[in-house]
């Protein structure tokens, strides 16, 4: 995360108060997320997460590390439960995701929904894309997400990228 971020959402001065009015307790990480949830792993161990969200791919410059068999070993670690949820925010005009989380869901045995908001409610608001995975079916049956979930239909077999092999044109729109 960059250090400006964290200026503009902390601090008496904030443009944006989502932390301050927060119930819960937020810890801000700078740095790469993967390598900084990778050392919380090996220094403090699982942070036990009912929810994590990955944020990175709405941009052009699309961080491969972050949808890897390798990576999502990292995540599943710090979750809670068979019923926490991964939450993968892949809008994007440029590529499709979609594919790569499927292949990732089959390889940890995860069930998958997608959430496509087309409609905002306000000019302010854009179309968002997000997948949610979860080990238990339960915890993505619930009506929020119910009312929104779509079928994910895939023409051809998921790719499974790795640390060693991902392919960013087989995702192309």
């Amino acid at each position: 995360m960059n250090p400006e971020v964290v200026r503009l959402a902390k601090g008496n001065e904030a443009l944006f108060t989502f932390l301050h009015d927060t119930g819960s307790q937020t810890d801000v990480v700078l740095g790469d997320g993967r390598i900084s949830l990778e050392r919380e792993l090996a220094s403090q161990g699982s942070q036990h997460f009912d929810l994590l969200a990955i944020d990175a791919f709405s941009g052009d410059s699309i961080p491969l590390h972050l949808l890897t068999r390798e990576a999502m070993s990292i995540y599943l670690r710090h979750l809670r439960s068979n019923r926490s949820i991964l939450a993968f925010h892949v809008s994007n005009r440029a590529v499709n995701l979609l594919p790569v989380l499927a292949g990732l869901a089959e390889q940890y045995q995860l069930h998958l929904v997608r959430i496509l908001t087309l409609a905002p409610k306000s000019e302010a608001e854009l179309p968002s894309d997000w997948v949610l995975m979860a080990a238990d079916p339960a915890a993505l049956e619930i009506p929020p997400i119910l009312q929104h979930a779509k079928l994910v239909k895939l023409t051809a077999p998921p790719p499974l990228w790795t640390d060693d092999y991902s392919n960013l044109l087989q995702v192309l729109r």
